[in-house]
Parts: structure tokens; C-alpha cells; sequence
């Protein structure tokens, strides 16, 4: 693909100054987990290391400067994806309580695009067996160029390409091109020619259509709102007007509702009772739980239950099918407030400080989930320094109702709040 001669001697000399990162004492942590380094913190880098957002050290200026470049820079570094000049970043295999191996991990969102096949799935991809003589000598493993560039492509595209991660169980896994090249090959086969206009519009469809699975559903959209706020930022900000604008359904109760009708012994008869009582945006949040439920990846199996209930009271729905929702439940809502923290829209601000003040009514009764959908509005709103009033309104409604819950992080706010508006 055609890359302006300019785009390419700047993203060529990027690329080489990776072969200098350990000369530089930059820490091999830089390698692992994904992130989008141009929305870091002045003093901070999140990074997910071990199932957890984990605090480590931050980007490198070149990783930021990459990035930033955007869908430009993609091709010129899928040429570099079986570059085996070493970057000076060097991980030594041992962990705290678990093993480390290779293996050939691909990200994509199963929302709208195909598998690319289970030997490559994320967190389900098995190792890669190399012949004994050749496994004694896999560590200390030295990060290369083409281990750095496929991390990199996927922090521009918003996938998970792993150079190194950890496994929940204090395990790492690392995926390295140089040892795989099948994730050279696909991931040249779907990005190589990406131009400014299909980023925008890949990114837009992981806003809209995430991944069937939901704990892969707020990670996908969080990371798709960022870098559309950077690269597209009028787009991060419609899309997020118009999901906050959806009917919103209780997913609670809708939950409640899926167990009945998985346990069901007569699933007709039981609907017929049910679906009355059924909006329309109900039935949606139910199909979308259903999907979700049925949906199989190696190693966590689909629920056979849900996919019953799918087959026989929703035959015409594919479980594959890329589905827009025209509702959206308070659990969705909640999860992706905290992460919108990166575009400076007055309206996005009134609508979350309205959240905010409704907060008992998304949650009725709830007090775990009011602080957590509570929590994602300050997070909003004290960053971008707004709407002190309705944060303080907050903090002081729950101290009257001597809500003991989450009063540490409510002093914490109260401060940051008053100290900025002395």
C-alpha cells in the first residue's frame, strides 16, 4: 500500500529507535498488556497485566508518537512484523507462582468480524510446541522489533495484540510474530491497508457492534471512545450522546428473567405468560443477554441453556449476525461511564451530571451498583473539572442518608473538589 513518502520517514525512523529502548533504561513492562498511549496520564500508564488494570511504567515517547500517527503508520509497521533486531527489552520467564509459554493470540470482535479460527483466539489460543532443544533456550526472551510493532498496530486498531500478558493464574503469555508467523499473516490480512476513513469506520462498529461476549463488550467500546476521541473526536462524542439517549432497561431484571426461562421445563408456556409484560426494548436487552450467554469461544463453552432458549422463542436470530441495539441496559451504561474522560463536550457533561442526580433511579434499591454508576460520573466529571456542584450534591445526598458505603472515595473526591476551587 502507498504510504506518503514523509508519513513513512517518520514512522521508519520510530520503528528503529525501538531497537534503542533498553539503552535507554525504559523497563520491559512497556511490552506488555495494550492501552492507547496517546490518552495516558501525565505520571501514570494503565496496562491490563494481570486480568486487572494494573499501574506500571508508562509509555515511551516513540510509542506515543506511533500511535498518534494512526492508520497512516499501520502498513509501514506490518512490514516490520518479522523485524528481529532486538529492542534491549528483556523478560527473564520467571513468575511469582506459574510458568511462562509462547503462544499465537489474536484479538478481534467477534460483534462484526469473523473468526479467524479457534488456534488464534485471545485467551484461548494453545501453546506453540517447539522441539525440546529449542525450549530451553526461549528464556531470558529478548523483545524484538516485530514483537513491539504487532503490539503497536493493535493500540492504533483497537485490538489486544499482546507482545506479553499475564494469565490470571500468575502466568505469562507471550505471542511473538518472529514464533508465530500466522499473526503476521493475519494481521497484515486485515490491517495492512487500512487507510484513515476505514479506522474511523472499524472503530465506529466497535462502538456500536462490541463483542457478543460482555466481558469483552465495555473493554471494546471503552477502547473504540478513545481513540475515536482522538483520531475522530466529533464521532466519539455522537456516538456517546446517542447510546446515553437509548431506552434504558433494567438488566437486572431482565437477568431474572433469562434464568426463569432457562430453568423452564415448558419454555412455551412459560413465554406465552411472559411476553406481555415485554417492551420492545426489554425483548431487545433479552435477545442481546441471550446471544451473549450462547456465545462459545475455546475455552468457555456457550451455555446450552441459552442457546435452547435463542433457537426456540427467537429462530429467526443468528448469533453470529452483526446487531446494532436500538436499547441499552443500566449495566452497559454503567460500565462506560467511568472510561469517558477524553473529549471536552458540554452536552456529554449536562447528560452525565443528570446520571448523576438520578443515580437511585437507575439502580432502585441497589446500593452496590449506584456506587459504581455513581463512581464513573464523578470519574467524568471531576477530571474534566466540571460540575462541582452536582458531584458535591452527590457526596452531600448520601451523607445525609448516612450511606456509610464508598465514604473514604467520597472524602477523597470532596477534597480533590475543594482544593481546586479554593
Amino acid at each position: 500500500m502507498f504510504v506518503d513518502p514523509l508519513v513513512r520517514r517518520e514512522v521508519e525512523a520510530l520503528v528503529d529507535s525501538l531497537t534503542q529502548l533498553g539503552a535507554q533504561g525504559v523497563s520491559e513492562d512497556v511490552a506488555w498488556g495494550s492501552g492507547f498511549p496517546p490518552a495516558e496520564g501525565a505520571d501514570d500508564y494503565y496496562t491490563e497485566i494481570w486480568g486487572d488494570w494494573f499501574v506500571t511504567s508508562r509509555s515511551p515517547d516513540c510509542f506515543r508518537r506511533i500511535v498518534g500517527i494512526g492508520a497512516v503508520a499501520v502498513p509501514v509497521l506490518c512490514e516490520h512484523l518479522l523485524d528481529q533486531r532486538p529492542t534491549g527489552l528483556v523478560f527473564d520467564g520467571h513468575m511469582p507462582m506459574g510458568g511462562a509459554w509462547f503462544a499465537q493470540e489474536y484479538d478481534w470482535n467477534d460483534g462484526w468480524q469473523d473468526s479467524p479460527g479457534d488456534r488464534f483466539h485471545y485467551f484461548g489460543s494453545p501453546s506453540i510446541k517447539f522441539p525440546e532443544a529449542h525450549e530451553k533456550k526461549l528464556f531470558p526472551h529478548h523483545f524484538r522489533v516485530a514483537d513491539l510493532c504487532y503490539k503497536l498496530i493493535g493500540c492504533i486498531v483497537n485490538r489486544n495484540f499482546y507482545a506479553g500478558r499475564g494469565q490470571p493464574s500468575m502466568c505469562a503469555v507471550l505471542n511473538s510474530p518472529l514464533y508465530a508467523p500466522d499473526l503476521a499473516r493475519l494481521t497484515r490480512k486485515d490491517w495492512g491497508s487500512i487507510t484513515p476513513q476505514a479506522l474511523r469506520e472499524s472503530l465506529i462498529k466497535d462502538f456500536l457492534t462490541p463483542d457478543l461476549a460482555c466481558n469483552e463488550r465495555r473493554r471494546r467500546r471503552a477502547g473504540a471512545y478513545a481513540r475515536l476521541a482522538f483520531y475522530s473526536p466529533a464521532d466519539a462524542v455522537r456516538l456517546v450522546r446517542a447510546f446515553l439517549g437509548k431506552p434504558r432497561v433494567d438488566g437486572g431484571s431482565i437477568y431474572e428473567l433469562l434464568e426463569k426461562l432457562k430453568s423452564a421445563k415448558s419454555l412455551d408456556k412459560n413465554w406465552a405468560a411472559l411476553k406481555p409484560s415485554l417492551s420492545e426494548a426489554k425483548l431487545e436487552i433479552l435477545v442481546a443477554y441471550l446471544r451473549s450467554d450462547a456465545h462459545s469461544v475455546p475455552s468457555f463453552p456457550g451455555d446450552p441453556a441459552a442457546l435452547r432458549v435463542l433457537n426456540e422463542l427467537f429462530p429467526d436470530e443468528d448469533p453470529a449476525r452483526e446487531r446494532e441495539y436500538a436499547a441499552v441496559s443500566n449495566y452497559e451504561v454503567r460500565d462506560l461511564l467511568g472510561d469517558l474522560v477524553h473529549d471536552d463536550d458540554l452536552e456529554l457533561d449536562r447528560m452525565i451530571a443528570q446520571i448523576l442526580n438520578d443515580v437511585e433511579e437507575w439502580f432502585p434499591g441497589d446500593t452496590y451498583n449506584q456506587e459504581g454508576l455513581a463512581w464513573g460520573c464523578v470519574e467524568r466529571l471531576h477530571r474534566r473539572s466540571r460540575n462541582d456542584d452536582a458531584v458535591m450534591a452527590y457526596i452531600d445526598r448520601r451523607k445525609r442518608n448516612e450511606d456509610k458505603s464508598g465514604e473514604q472515595l467520597w472524602d477523597y473526591y470532596r477534597r480533590i473538589i475543594e482544593e481546586r476551587t479554593k
